[in-house]
């Protein structure tokens, strides 16, 4: 590990959190609407999306990451 892919993944892990505290702003707003019984219903869809795009979104970034790594160390 370099010093740059250590300072890539705190800066995903800061970007991360922004994302994750996000949601609650949104959260807020639609509590707050007419919505708020559909919300109850499919928030479970919601946060299975918001799963599996995280879980793309890691594994492209740490292939990336780590096979630069890998590449420099050749």
């Amino acid at each position: 590990m370099t010093i740059d892919s250590i300072l890539w993944l705190f800066l995903l892990a800061v970007v991360a959190n922004v994302a994750y505290c996000a949601a609650y702003i949104v959260d807020l707003f639609v509590q707050a609407s007419a919505f708020r019984s559909q919300w109850h219903q499919f928030r479970w869809l919601l946060y299975a999306l918001g799963s599996a795009f995280a879980v793309v979104l890691t594994r492209y970034i740490s292939m990336g990451l780590f096979a630069a790594v890998g590449a420099g160390s050749r």
